[in-house]
């Protein structure tokens, strides 16, 4: 079985081909050489990357598709290796593509592409897109989705057979507790007893994109100062469209003093981060799903807060989260586990049991195998 997976959404295309490729299936992987955002390459994931360079099963494109339709070269020619498979895997925006092959498809999901994406109505340079992806959507063969999108896919007239859940794995032996020095400097540094961490990028006053709920932690995080006897320090990670926002909103609480913001860090410094924060804070607002932070986290062993809404039938378990969304349930639980190190090691410990039950890649990528024999009817 040959499968060819095209996207850059985060790393998860990488870390997907990655463990089907210890599973003996041949996967080539295309990813899109004009990225700017350095955390979807391959070389966030794994720092080996950038000392040895991609593997080679690994292709960096620089395509476009308004060169396709120019009828470029280039792009005619990434379409012929993109068919070269018995199935290609897509992800986000990649599904155009996968729509203009012979070969069947599963789009994956990662939120915007399909809940925002294919309704789009402002310029036409965002209708032409919207229709594009719309096209991209309907032509697979599966789709894969979280239980918040199927409002979604019934405004687009999929049926229930064509849609399956989203799953996504996670390197448990990668993600796991590192060296506790960073911690120890911190709380030196700083003369602190607790850290707490959010890598959750700032996104919190545009309607239009998922919002994580960032003032309500910051309002909450206020409240948590004035209740606590333990000296706390925050870290966030400066990233998304509002961090001055959240800076100005921090200033305003007067809470500056225990703020440490840091620039994103590859995965291997963040699981450092992890490794030595008492608790961690995601997001904490619709569609309130389990996102690859919380599940990298869990796997690390650290009690993580976040919203969740947990819908019937789609966790064999429900995880050992700490579900929180306003701000005064999330300022009452920091305050509850602050006290309390018994209990973030009890949640700590059961988070990964969770993830190691549930959601290693040796387990998650079955469910990939066993969804492309099923299209392909092996």
């Amino acid at each position: 079985m040959k499968i060819n997976m095209c996207g850059s959404i985060l790393t998860i295309p990488y870390q997907l081909s990655k463990h089907l490729r210890k599973k003996g299936i041949e996967v080539k992987l295309f990813i899109d050489s004009l990225s700017e955002e350095k955390s979807y390459l391959p070389e966030w994931e794994d720092e080996d990357i950038e000392e040895n360079g991609l593997p080679n099963w690994i292709y960096k494109e620089r395509v476009s598709l308004y060169r396709y339709f120019g009828g470029f070269k280039e792009e005619r020619e990434f379409l012929n290796c993109l068919s070269d498979c018995d199935l290609i895997h897509t992800h986000g925006e990649a599904s155009i593509w996968g729509s203009f092959t012979k070969k069947p498809y599963v789009f994956q999901s990662y939120g915007f592409d399909l809940c925002y994406m294919p309704f789009l109505k402002g310029s036409l340079k965002q209708r032409i897109l919207s229709s594009l992806m719309r096209r991209g959507i309907r032509k697979a063969s599966k789709i894969l989705i979280l239980p918040y999108q199927i409002p979604a896919i019934k405004r687009l007239g999929i049926s229930y057979d064509r849609y399956s859940n989203l799953y996504c794995g996670i390197d448990t032996q990668k993600y796991k507790r590192a060296d506790a020095s960073l911690g120890n400097e911190l709380r030196e540094k700083f003369k602190v007893d607790l850290i707490l961490f959010s890598p959750t990028r700032h996104q919190w006053t545009n309607s239009e994109i998922t919002n994580k709920g960032n003032d309500s932690l910051i309002r909450a995080i206020h409240k948590f100062l004035k209740g606590t006897k333990q000296k706390s320090l925050f870290i966030f990670v400066e990233k998304g469209s509002d961090v001055a926002k959240s800076k100005s909103l921090i200033d305003e609480m007067g809470i500056k003093d225990n703020i440490l913001w840091i620039e994103p860090v590859n995965k291997k410094k963040l699981i450092e981060y992890y490794s030595n924060s008492d608790i961690v804070l995601d997001q904490f607002v619709e569609p309130g799903e389990l996102g690859q932070i919380t599940l990298e986290a869990m796997s690390v062993g650290v009690p993580t807060f976040i919203y969740l809404t947990n819908p019937k039938g789609y966790f064999e378990e429900s995880p050992p989260v700490v579900n929180v969304s306003t701000t005064d349930e999330i300022a009452s639980e920091m305050l509850r586990f602050a006290d309390n190190p018994e209990l973030r090691i009890e949640v700590g410990n059961k988070s990964r049991e969770w993830i190691l039950k549930y959601r290693d890649w040796n387990i998650v990528v079955d469910k990939y195998i066993s969804l492309y024999k099923e299209i392909l009817g092996f």
